[in-house]
């Protein structure tokens, strides 16, 4: 069986897919567009650390990421530029802009996150589903706002400080030298030397291989730890 990938792109269609994995990019595709989206797909990519959705430049596929997004809690939605032109897809970005992966980084890194409440959605959640977005929502606001990105990337690798920044050796890829920076402003880190990057749950869900709401109760026993250890100092 194929190790799962960390990072995977959930693209609109097979011609995207195929152009992504060209470019070194893990990628899958329904072949039927975002409305044939399956509930059982789902369940298969929430052991994907980094997920990404990112469908056709147009509102239909806008409304279908917000879609799938509504089962893919920890996934963020990546909007393509202008540049590829109303309907344009990944394909375009690739082949007729000629753009480059350093360029879909980019946009990566500039994707959003989901879920969003449904009310504040400009679309109907599918038929039959229902998610606790209001639950889970305040649910993660509470963890990153209770643990620091860099307590828990001490946990697993030692800091230096490095102006507003820490700097250590990344555990993803030999890392000879710290090419690590966690930045405790945002809670995000960024490793300089793999694409490794995202906030304090991503990391987690990396270095443990550990599912989305798994890496939360693990967050939340080391905040539990940590208030506890703060009482007792006190």
């Amino acid at each position: 069986m194929l190790a799962k990938p960390c990072r995977l792109i959930v693209c609109e269609g097979e011609f995207d897919r195929l152009v992504l994995e060209a470019h070194g990019i893990a990628a899958v595709t329904s072949t039927g567009g975002a409305a044939s989206f399956r509930r059982e797909w789902a369940d298969e990519l929430t052991t994907i650390p980094e997920l990404y959705l990112c469908f056709d430049h147009d509102v239909a596929g806008h409304r279908g990421a917000l879609r799938v997004g509504q089962l893919l809690s920890h996934a963020k939605m990546v909007e393509l530029p202008d540049e590829v032109g109303p309907g344009g897809d990944v394909t375009d970005f690739f082949v007729r802009l000629g753009r480059t992966q350093d360029d879909f980084q980019q946009i990566l890194d500039a994707a959003v996150s989901i879920p969003v409440p449904p009310a504040t959605l400009p679309v109907a959640p599918l038929e039959g589903w229902s998610w606790p977005f209001n639950e889970l929502s305040h649910r993660i606001a509470d963890i990153k706002a209770a643990v620091t990105i860099v307590d828990v990337v001490s946990h697993y690798v030692p800091l230096k400080s490095s102006g507003d920044a820490w700097r250590g050796h990344c555990p993803f890829h030999d890392d000879h030298h710290p090419s690590l920076m966690v930045y405790p402003a945002t809670g995000t880190f960024h490793c300089f030397g793999c694409p490794r990057h995202g906030d304090v749950i991503t990391f987690l869900m990396c270095v443990e291989r550990l599912p989305f709401r798994r890496a939360l109760d693990q967050l939340e026993r080391f905040r539990n730890d940590h208030d506890q250890g703060t009482s007792q100092a006190a």
